[in-house]
Formats: C-alpha cells, sequence, structure tokens
C-alpha cells in the first residue's frame, strides 16, 4: 500500500547535528557530497516499480539508519555517562524550543559516531510528548546496542570504563557462537554489547 510522502515536522535532530546555541551551519563537503551519491525517493520509486515514474509515493524505506534516539531521565547525567566513556558532544542544545503542538522541549545532546550515525540523548517525558505515546517507565532488555572491538582485552577495558562511569556491567565471556562479549548498561537501563571476534 503507497501513501503520499509528507514533509516531517523541524526538530533538533540528525538534519541538525550541526547546531550550536541554536545557530545552525550548513553540511560540510563530505556531508554534501554523501546527500549528493544517494538516491532520490523519485528514483528509488522508479526502480522499485520496474520503471514507473510516480513522483511523491514512497514505496520502501531506504535501507540506511540515521539516527538513534535514547530516551534518558536525566539529560546531563547521561551526557556525563556517555562522555566519561569517550565519546564527544557539544553539550546540551535546543534548550531555547517548544513544540507548540506536542509540549515537547526541545534540549538535546548528541554524538556524531563513525559512518555519520547520529546518537541522540533527549529526556524521556519530551520523547514520549513528541511522538504523541505515554510515557511508560525504562526496561531493559526489548533491545541492545553493539559495538565491536580489536581485542578481547579492548572488550574488558571498556567494560570496566563503563562501570567506573556509573554503568552495570555483565561481565564477558566466549559465546559458543565465536564471540568474546559482556554487556554494561547505561544509567537509564540502556543495554550495550560490547565484542570481539578475535580468537
Amino acid at each position: 500500500m503507497h501513501r503520499e510522502a509528507r514533509p516531517l515536522p523541524r526538530r533538533p535532530l540528525a538534519a541538525d547535528a550541526s547546531l550550536v546555541h541554536g545557530q545552525a551551519h550548513g553540511p560540510n563537503e563530505e556531508e554534501r557530497d554523501a546527500n549528493e551519491k544517494r538516491p532520490s525517493h523519485n528514483e528509488i520509486t522508479r526502480s522499485q516499480s520496474g520503471g514507473e515514474f510516480r513522483p511523491g509515493i514512497i514505496t520502501n524505506m531506504e535501507p540506511r539508519l540515521d539516527v538513534i534516539t535514547l530516551a534518558v531521565a536525566d539529560l546531563e547525567r547521561a551526557l556525563a555517562f556517555y562522555r566519561a566513556l569517550g565519546l564527544e558532544s557539544k553539550g546540551i542544545i535546543g534548550t531555547e524550543w517548544t513544540d507548540e503542538t506536542t509540549g515537547a522541549k526541545g534540549a538535546i545532546a548528541m554524538f556524531k559516531l563513525a559512518g555519520g550515525l547520529i546518537l541522540n540523548l533527549y529526556p524521556r517525558a519530551d520523547l514520549a510528548r513528541d511522538a504523541a505515546i505515554a510515557e511508560r517507565p525504562p526496561q531493559s532488555g526489548e533491545f541492545s546496542l553493539a559495538q565491536v572491538v580489536g581485542s578481547r582485552d579492548a572488550v574488558d577495558d571498556l567494560l570496566k570504563n563503563a562501570a567506573a562511569a556509573g554503568g552495570s556491567v555483565t561481565p564477558a565471556h566466549d559465546r559458543p557462537w565465536g564471540i568474546y562479549s559482556g554487556y554494561f548498561r547505561d544509567p537509564d537501563g540502556h543495554l550495550w554489547e560490547i565484542i570481539s571476534n578475535t580468537p
């Protein structure tokens, strides 16, 4: 079933990753090149429909992930935790905005990860308002994020860093499917697996 493409509402997420203190900066040369190489919705539609051109119709989601947003209870605490792990952020931005429709505030912290992926930290109450869903208490185990590192020692070191930063750690061990991995939970219960494929 096809539906007409509608513009997304504006909020400081991946498209606004360069916002600092409310000032927008345009994409850098690398980002512009990536956007120019990315096929348009119309090109995707044409290829998926056997060449038939149907402007404005999106048939499938593109096979990519741009933004991960984690709901947090305390934005300052969550920002400090991920900074202690070594991730870099310009801090909390968007504090001047409130969505008049939903009441969601714009305060958010962003981390630019390798490959252009953006990790966002956003207050749980505001994420629920923004998505028009009921706010629920956090629950670990529904999904996990993962990072593959270069050695078993790197797995252990990263888990130690997470514990020192205030995370809860499940110690690493050898899995029967051929990896060495362990887990940590951030202060809001988000589950991360740290993996090594090396023997």
